[in-house]
């Protein structure tokens, strides 16, 4: 009796392998993955509520589901994403069952994000899909559960564009940016409308208009209703590296908002607090992301200090500053006010310690000429001083 159960028992099992690879087979012949591309157009289609095609789906082992040629436009029918490859791990049994699709990991390769708006009053063009992806308190009326483990992008383009402003052909704009070759692992621990749960290792881009680059960006960010912590920022570009070992902002929201709508923060509640350890900056990464007007000369310096303050004030404290040559050392702290109708800046300059040749450098970098030190000072060896100062935009207190 044994032995027939065993026998039973081994023959069933070797059936339901021949039967999950006879389908491993059948998926892989080409005119099923074109069917399969276009019933995942329509899934897709019906949660998004918007314009999608894929051209072909191919499911490999362990729920792994490559899908092809993928395009998707938003809700004003314009091109919001497009990849050449999208490969993503779901819970099969889960989507069966309950009509909800869960996707535990995905790979992007080639893919081109075109973000949009309109102007400052409406939303991107892509919060549809995140509304869409964010649990809320009834998970029923969401069909999607996005718990990402894993998302790594490769050879990815991502724009962002504003239609109201006016563009800029080579230099850094905020509502213009064009950030090319794209590759990135990031880990999405959670997304809902009020928590987000975010590790983000090695990423880098180009900035295409300013030609302003990153060779790697690692932190962890953690987001509720009440605060935000950024933990172990570090950001490498060809010739600087900063390093923030933590930033914390401390908001309070409005019962009717949410933390990713970004609306609904109170003044009155908002802080913030952080540092930047010494981290070596040159001005060949930083002139990049500044207007053409701003010229800074050549140069690398080690910066470090502790930052505070809360709405539309900024302290900053303990301000070490130093260049590679050690012929400008600036200790000092600072202070703003932006809360009036009278923005007020106050500096007290611990020690200042430069030498005139220094100085002669960093004028190089203005474009009056004109502003040069005389032969009597540049005579001078180092020179050391202290004090405090306060003013306005107008007047210098």
């Amino acid at each position: 009796m044994l032995k027939t159960l065993r026998y039973f028992t081994i023959l069933f099992i070797w059936f339901i392998i021949s039967i999950y690879l006879f389908v491993l087979c059948i998926i892989q012949i080409p005119s099923v993955q074109y069917f399969m591309g276009r019933q995942a157009s329509g899934i897709l289609e019906s949660i998004f509520e918007t314009e999608v095609s894929v051209k072909r789906v191919n499911i490999g082992f362990f729920n792994r589901i490559v899908l092809d040629d993928v395009s998707m436009c938003d809700q004003t029918h314009q091109p919001l994403l497009t990849t050449r490859r999208m490969a993503i791990r779901v819970d099969v049994p889960q989507y069966l069952t309950t009509g909800r699709l869960e996707i535990n990991s995905a790979q992007l390769i080639g893919c081109d994000i075109q973000l949009r708006k309109k102007d400052s009053l409406t939303a991107l063009n892509c919060q549809f899909i995140i509304d869409k992806l964010s649990s809320s308190s009834d998970e029923d009326s969401s069909p999607i559960n996005m718990s990402v483990g894993s998302l790594i992008v490769r050879d990815c383009n991502l724009s962002y564009h504003r239609s109201d402003l006016p563009n800029t052909a080579t230099e850094f704009n905020k509502n213009h940016i064009s950030l090319q070759h794209i590759s990135a692992h990031l880990i999405l621990g959670n997304l809902s409308p009020d928590s987000v749960s975010l590790r983000v290792k090695r990423p880098t881009f180009r900035e295409q208009q300013s030609g302003f680059q990153v060779s790697k960006l690692s932190f962890n960010l953690n987001a509720n209703r009440n605060a935000c912590t950024v933990k172990d920022f570090v950001l490498a570009m060809p010739h600087s590296q900063l390093s923030i070992p933590y930033y914390t902002i401390q908001y309070a929201l409005d019962p009717q908002s949410t933390l990713l709508s970004g609306e609904g923060i109170f003044d009155k509640d908002f802080k913030h607090k952080g540092s930047i350890v010494t981290a070596p900056i040159s001005t060949e990464d930083v002139r990049r992301i500044l207007p053409s007007s701003i010229r800074l000369p050549k140069e690398e310096v080690a910066l470090s200090c502790n930052i505070s303050g809360e709405y539309k004030k900024l302290k900053i404290s303990n301000l070490l500053l130093s260049n590679k040559e050690k012929n400008l050392t600036v200790n000092a702290e600072m202070e703003a006010d932006f809360s009036s109708s009278r923005p007020l800046w106050s500096c007290q300059l611990h020690q200042l310690s430069f030498t005139p040749s220094a100085i002669q450098h960093l004028l190089s970098g203005i474009q009056d000429k004109s502003l040069k030190l005389s032969p009597e000072i540049l005579g001078l060896n180092n020179i050391t001083c202290k004090g405090a100062v306060c003013a306005t935009p107008t007047h210098l207190l």
